[in-house]
C-alpha cells in the first residue's frame, strides 16, 4: 500500500470536454450483503475497487483495435478513476448536484416504469394451431379490383352510371383515372384480403363479383371500385403465411393483455381529473402552433397525490409535441393521444413506487452513474472550460508557426497507362520495375482508346480514390504506382510532376485552431487544476494489487 497526496501519476486529457463520455468507474450500491469490496485505491475515503477498474477495462477494449491494446497504457485507466472521483468530491461540495435534479427525477421516473413494466408485464403469446388457422381463413384469401378516380364526386357519379349502361371500365379507366392504375385500365394485381388498404376494403368487403361501389374520397380524389375476382384461401400457401399470422396474432393479445394491464393500474390507482382544466386546453385549440398554446401552468390536470400528477403546462408540452409530429391530425385526435399517453405514464409510476421499483439496485445504479457523469461534464464545462479564453494574436502565432499543416492535399500532374489483360499487366510492371521509361513502356503496351483519368492538368489528390491517393502521396517525380484494377481493365499512374497544395488562409483553419488550441489550454487547465485537488487530498494506492493487474509502472 502507498500513499501518496501529490499526483501519482499525471494524467494526460486528450479528449475535448464537450464530447468527453464519462464511465461510471466508481459505482458503489452499498447493502448490508453487499460482496467485500478489492480496494486498488482510497481517495479521501471514498474507494475505487478492482471491478470498477475490471469494468472500465472492458469498456475500453471494445473501442480498441489490437494494436491499440498492446500499446496502451492501462494505468491511465487508474488515473482516469482517481481523477473523476476527485472532480466528483468537489463537484458534490460546490452543489453542482442542484442542476441535475430535474434530469435525475426523470430518469429515475422511467428506469423505474421500465424495470417494472419488464418485471410484471409479462403476457400469454402463446398461439394455437387453430387460431392461426381461423385467421388465415379469415384474412389471407385473395381479391382482384379494378378502380377509377376522379376529380369531384359528380363526375364519379356519372361514370359509374356510364359503366353501369355498358361503357367499358378499362377504357374510362385509361382515359380519365388520376391513379397510377389508369394504364392498366385501372386493374390492380390480385392480393391478398390482408394486404388490401383499409379504404378499399371498407367498400368492397359486402360487393360481390361484378359489382361497383359507391365513391369514396381517397386522397383528394373520389375513388369508386369494381370487384374483378374473389378467391378463398388456399391451406397451400398457410405454412408459408404461417410465421406471418403467429406474430400478427401475437402482436394482437399483446396489445389486448396490455389494455388490460393498464385497466388493472387504473382500478388499483384512481387518479383525479381536473376537467375544469381540461376544457381551458380544448378552448385553446385555435392558439395550437402559437407560442400563446405553450404558456402552461403548474395546475394539475391528472393526479393521484402531490407527487405523481401531469400538469397543463406538462400537457400542453405533450399536445403541441404531437401537433409538430402530425399537423393533418385534428386537436382533439392529439389531445387524446397525449391525455393517454401521459396518464398510462403516472399509472405506471403509482405502481412501480408502491412496489418499491423507485429504489431499485438497477435503478439506483444507473441513477447514480447519471449523476457522477452529469457532475463531472458541469464541472470541467464550469471550472476548465469556461476560463479558456483566446486572442487573435495566439491564433496568428500557431497559424505561423504551423504552415506546413494547413496546406490542401498536394497537386500532381500524371501519366496514365492502361492495360485489358493480367499478361498485360504483368509485362507492363517487369519493364516498368526494370527502369523502363514510362511514356515508352504505354506507347508500347497502353489502350490508346481509353479515356484518360489524368489530363496532363494539375490535379489534387483528394480527386483520386483513397487507395489510388494513399498509393500517390509518397511519390516523387519520374515514380510510378499501380496497377489498380477497374472495369474493363487495370491502369498505371506515373508522376510527371508535384506542387504542394495552396496554403489556406488564416480565417479558413480558424475552426481547426479554435478547436487545437481549446484542447491544449484545457489539458493544461485541467492538469493544473488536479494538482491542486489532489494536494489538498488523501490517496492511498495499494501498489501490490495495482501491479498485480496491471503490471508494474
Amino acid at each position: 500500500m502507498h500513499i501518496n497526496t501529490p499526483l501519482y501519476r499525471r494524467w494526460s486529457g486528450t479528449v475535448l470536454v464537450l464530447s468527453i463520455i464519462v464511465t461510471l468507474s466508481f459505482l458503489q450500491i452499498r447493502t448490508a450483503a453487499a460482496e467485500e469490496i478489492e480496494p486498488l485505491a482510497i481517495v479521501n475515503g471514498d474507494t475505487i475497487a478492482v471491478d470498477h477498474l475490471v469494468k472500465l477495462l472492458g469498456e475500453t477494449h471494445q473501442h480498441q483495435s489490437d494494436e491499440q491494446r498492446s500499446s496502451f497504457d492501462y494505468r491511465r485507466l487508474l488515473d482516469k478513476l482517481v481523477n473523476d472521483r476527485i472532480i466528483i468530491q468537489d463537484a458534490l461540495a460546490l452543489g453542482m448536484e442542484e442542476e441535475l435534479e430535474g434530469e435525475l427525477e426523470e430518469y429515475r421516473h422511467n428506469a423505474a416504469r421500465k424495470l417494472y413494466i419488464k418485471e410484471r408485464f409479462q403476457p400469454d403469446l402463446e398461439v394455437s394451431q387453430e387460431e392461426m388457422m381461423e385467421v388465415f381463413r379469415e384474412m389471407y384469401w385473395r381479391m382482384q379490383i379494378r378502380t377509377v378516380s376522379i376529380g369531384t364526386l359528380a363526375e364519379a357519379e356519372q361514370l359509374i352510371e356510364d359503366i353501369r349502361q355498358g361503357a367499358s371500365m378499362d377504357s374510362i379507366a385509361r382515359a380519365v383515372s388520376y391513379d397510377s392504375r389508369r394504364f392498366k385500365g385501372g386493374l390492380h394485381k390480385k392480393k391478398l384480403w390482408a394486404d388490401i388498404i383499409n379504404e378499399f376494403r371498407d367498400q368492397a368487403v359486402d360487393l360481390p363479383v361484378g359489382a361497383i361501389s359507391n365513391p369514396f374520397p381517397l386522397r383528394d380524389v373520389y375513388t369508386f371500385l369494381r370487384i374483378e375476382e374473389r378467391s378463398v384461401a388456399d391451406t397451400a400457401e398457410f405454412q408459408m403465411l404461417s410465421g406471418r399470422i403467429r406474430r400478427d396474432l401475437q402482436y394482437e393479445k399483446r396489445d389486448e393483455a396490455w389494455l388490460r394491464f393498464l385497466d388493472s393500474l387504473s382500478r388499483a390507482y384512481p387518479l383525479q381529473v381536473d376537467s375544469t382544466a381540461l376544457n381551458a386546453i380544448r378552448s385553446d385549440s385555435p392558439n395550437l402552433f402559437t407560442p400563446a398554446f405553450m404558456q402552461g401552468t403548474a395546475t394539475p390536470v391528472f393526479s393521484f397525490d402531490d407527487e405523481l400528477l401531469v400538469t397543463d403546462n406538462d400537457l400542453r408540452q405533450e399536445i403541441s409535441y404531437n401537433a409538430m409530429q402530425s399537423a393533418s391530425d385534428t386537436f382533439e385526435t392529439h389531445f387524446q393521444a397525449s391525455c393517454e399517453k401521459l396518464t398510462q405514464g403516472v399509472l405506471l409510476l403509482c405502481a412501480a413506487r408502491n412496489d418499491g421499483y423507485m429504489t431499485a439496485p438497477t435503478v439506483d445504479a444507473g441513477w447514480l452513474e447519471l449523476l457522477h457523469s452529469g457532475l463531472i461534464n458541469i464541472y470541467l464545462q464550469e471550472m476548465i472550460a469556461s476560463r479558456i479564453v483566446f486572442s487573435h494574436a495566439e491564433f496568428e502565432e500557431y497559424y505561423n508557426e504551423h504552415l506546413e499543416d494547413f496546406h490542401e492535399s498536394d497537386e500532381l500532374k500524371l501519366e496514365e497507362l492502361h492495360v485489358h489483360t493480367e499478361e498485360q499487366v504483368e509485362v507492363v510492371r517487369s519493364r516498368l520495375e526494370g527502369g523502363a521509361d514510362f511514356g515508352f513502356v504505354e506507347k508500347l503496351f497502353g489502350a490508346p482508346e481509353e479515356a484518360k483519368l489524368a489530363t496532363g492538368e494539375w490535379a489534387s489528390l483528394d480527386i483520386f480514390p483513397d487507395v489510388v491517393a494513399e498509393k500517390l502521396t509518397p511519390l516523387g517525380q519520374g515514380e510510378y504506382c499501380g496497377p489498380f484494377q477497374i472495369e474493363g481493365g487495370w491502369y498505371f499512374l506515373s508522376v510527371k510532376d508535384r506542387r504542394p497544395g495552396r496554403l489556406k488562409t488564416l480565417a479558413e483553419v480558424d475552426p481547426r485552431i479554435r478547436e487545437v488550441m481549446f484542447q491544449l489550454k484545457f489539458n493544461d487547465l485541467l492538469e493544473n487544476h488536479l494538482q491542486i485537488l489532489k494536494d489538498n487530498s488523501q490517496i492511498i494506492y495499494f501498489e501490490d494489487k495495482i501491479e498485480e493487474l496491471l503490471g508494474s509502472e
